[in-house]
């Protein structure tokens, strides 16, 4: 029920607004409520108004696969740390997404969906704030570690091998990850101009 509740919001909003205009009023929103966000954001309105609308649209995606979201979030966790993202900007967001939504939904915003919707957020961002802990307890070291391999070799250098030695290893694996590369370009040539719209971008 919490996420059928939430799905139906999303898809409200969308019904009512195009991405785009989520976004922006998503990011005005967020700077209305956090005035100094504004000068530490190094994207201009733009990028940072589909980066709000794609991470609105993960968490709805996750209140219907909590085995994805467990698998998704630890990668999350640490692009998030290596941004240098401070959890307590979590809390903010999860107001701006609930106004937003509010906003949207006027009185279809009842106790029962602000419920759903409250719970399902607190749930991610408990995963998450935990998941960034566990990643900058070892964040120094690793990007120590990766800074030493960037200066002996190329990023192209690299590449080949790691995948000479995968394919000595695994080949199967190397097989297989080749397939469903060429499939996933293969969809991507095929798509119909509109497909390249924000929301396929974001839903994809």
């Amino acid at each position: 029920l919490q996420s059928s509740l939430i799905q139906l919001c999303w898809d409200t909003c969308l019904e009512k607004n195009t991405q785009e205009e989520i976004g922006k009023r998503l990011f005005d929103m967020l700077v209305e409520l956090a005035p100094t966000i504004k000068e530490s954001l190094q994207q201009p309105r733009q990028v940072m108004a589909l980066r709000l609308v794609d991470m609105m649209a993960t968490i709805v995606a996750f209140s219907e696969d909590s085995e994805r979201m467990h698998e998704e979030i630890s990668g999350l966790a640490s692009r998030h740390v290596v941004y240098g993202v401070k959890t307590h900007l979590f809390p903010i967001l999860g107001n701006v997404f609930a106004a937003m939504l509010q906003e949207t939904l006027a009185e279809h915003w009842t106790l029962e969906v602000e419920a759903a919707w409250g719970n399902h957020y607190t749930e991610v961002c408990d995963l998450m704030q935990l998941e960034m802990k566990r990643w900058q307890k070892h964040a120094p070291a690793a990007l120590g570690l990766w800074e030493r391999v960037g200066k002996k070799w190329t990023p192209k250098r690299l590449g080949f091998s790691l995948s000479s030695r995968l394919y000595q290893m695994f080949p199967e694996f190397v097989h297989h990850f080749a397939e469903e590369y060429r499939h996933d370009k293969d969809k991507t040539v095929r798509k119909r101009p509109d497909d390249g719209s924000m929301h396929s971008a974001v839903s994809a």
